[in-house]
């Protein structure tokens, strides 16, 4: 073999590793930068000066104070020292703070820009020039002092998918107020005006009404609403079902209807869409259902805080995979065969008539009796007792979660061998000692918004895979975490 074609392969063979090694660290240390200075919050524009690797920049967030004139291309330049075009960046979203109530003008800033966010307590400027938001804008949130009139074809932007209107909105939505591509529209609790089915998008699937808005649906026409899969009424109380043409009023293909509070009108058969799967019926729903009333779809059913009427054979759908009952539930229930997900309330008396099939207990108290088919255990926000938590959990339980009141310390007697998933709900902040749960059998841990203790990897269970915690947790509060981990942060 000649050995000048030898000495030429082994050097081209250094140089592509040298270079792999070199990219692979590049790629890191950009992945360091990005993950650093992706989101900015700010007081001032000025502050961008400070600003250094500006390149890197996904998110802004202006504070509560803020609330500078001149909101435009031209004054995010004149505070850039560098003189780059800040068009060329790629910021993706821009959040104000509670102060902030002055005209803008962003709609050439950045052909990335798909968030803005005002929903503080001050903006309420009326939205009267088309060059105000950006063409790229997907995402528009407007906070609880708007009360401008929404002009048709000019005050939002025609690629916008997602609009949220905080609590004093209460304009009329004309025709053409709303753009074309809209797919979610959440209205404030003062909105109670009629809506036309011509102003609503035909694009729109998810519609969510306030605590004011109780119009009969006889005017409304929402049985047209052919593209609304998900509805939710705040405070809704009127009819749901035409008497006299015997017919529903509601959206023909809905696949979740929420009913929040005051709903409580009778359910016929008919008057739910065929394809519903989710329902809840609210706060206030003290109406007997009966066998028929129910769509075969039905995947989940809330009951409500207000329900106590026993449940006989078929009642409930046989498709059913998820029920929630009333808390003060003391009738007896016949369970559908392929129930997975049971919640139940303090008084309920039916746990000895839960099925083989239901694998996930959601429970506010110590409940003596737990089927040992239950392999998934979570307490209710009610729930912050640390004695009956000792006592409470079967040896059965696979998955276990707190619940988000719960917050007391947690010894090692407490976690049983079987235990594989535990979940700190988001009120728990105690702090995780040697021995705590370190000798428990636990592979996936979380802990929710309110956590913030240092966690130490020998505090931690042996056998642990994945650790789940909140985007705020202080990463410097992890130590000797093992490299075997993973670690989440949402």
């Amino acid at each position: 073999m000649n050995q000048r074609k030898v000495k030429n392969d082994g050097g081209d063979l250094f140089l592509n590793i040298f270079r792999n090694i070199f990219l692979k660290k590049e790629i890191f240390n950009q992945m360091k930068l990005l993950d650093k200075h992706y989101h900015y919050y700010l007081k001032s524009l000025k502050e961008l000066n400070e600003i250094k690797f500006k390149e890197y920049i996904s998110e802004i967030t202006f504070n509560d104070y803020f609330n500078d004139d001149n909101i435009n291309e031209e004054s995010f330049l004149k505070n850039n020292n560098n003189n780059n075009n800040w068009n060329d960046l790629i910021i993706k979203s821009i959040k104000f703070g509670n102060s902030f109530n002055k005209i803008f003008y962003l709609t050439n800033f950045s052909t990335s820009l798909i968030t803005i966010d005002l929903g503080g307590n001050s903006f309420n400027q009326k939205l009267s020039n088309q060059n105000m938001l950006p063409k790229s804008l997907k995402s528009l949130t407007l906070g609880d002092k708007f009360n401008q009139e929404l002009i048709p074809f000019t005050s939002l932007p025609l690629g916008l998918k997602y609009l949220k209107i905080g609590n004093s909105f209460n304009q009329l939505i004309e025709i053409g107020s709303l753009p074309n591509d809209l797919e979610v529209l959440i209205l404030g609790d003062s909105f109670n005006k009629l809506i036309n089915s011509n102003s609503i998008p035909s694009k729109l699937k998810v519609l969510e009404l306030g605590l004011q808005w109780n119009q009969f649906l006889l005017n409304q026409e929402f049985k047209l609403l052919k593209s609304i899969e998900k509805l939710k009424f705040k405070g809704f109380n009127q009819s749901i079902y035409d008497e006299k043409q015997r017919v529903s009023l509601l959206p023909p293909n809905l696949k979740e209807l929420r009913f929040q509070c005051n709903f409580n009108k009778s359910i016929y058969v008919g008057v739910l869409p065929q394809g519903l799967e989710v329902l809840e019926l609210g706060q206030h729903f003290s109406q007997q259902i009966y066998k028929g009333s129910l769509p075969y779809s039905l995947k989940s059913l809330d009951l409500g805080k207000s329900y106590y009427y026993p449940i006989g054979h078929n009642v409930l759908p046989c498709n059913l995979e998820s029920i929630k009952f009333s808390p003060c539930s003391l009738q007896d229930v016949v369970f559908p065969k392929n129930l997975k997900s049971v919640s139940i309330g303090y008084y309920f008396k039916s746990l000895h008539l839960i099925g083989e099939s239901v694998e996930t207990l959601e429970v506010d108290k110590v409940l003596h009796g737990i089927p040992s088919t239950i392999k998934n255990l979570k307490f209710s926000s009610n729930f912050n007792n640390i004695i009956d938590f000792a006592i409470s959990i079967p040896l059965t339980i696979q998955s276990l979660d707190t619940g988000n009141t719960f917050n007391q310390p947690l010894k090692n007697s407490f976690i049983s061998n079987s235990i594989t998933n535990l979940t700190y709900g988001d009120s728990f902040n105690q702090p995780i000692d040697k021995g705590a749960i370190s000798n428990s059998n636990i592979k996936h841990l979380k802990f929710g918004i309110s956590f913030k203790y240092p966690l130490n990897g020998d505090h931690l269970p042996c056998k642990l895979e994945t650790l789940t915690l909140s985007k705020n947790y202080p990463k410097n509060n992890l130590n000797n975490i093992s490299k075997f981990i993973k670690i989440n942060f949402i």
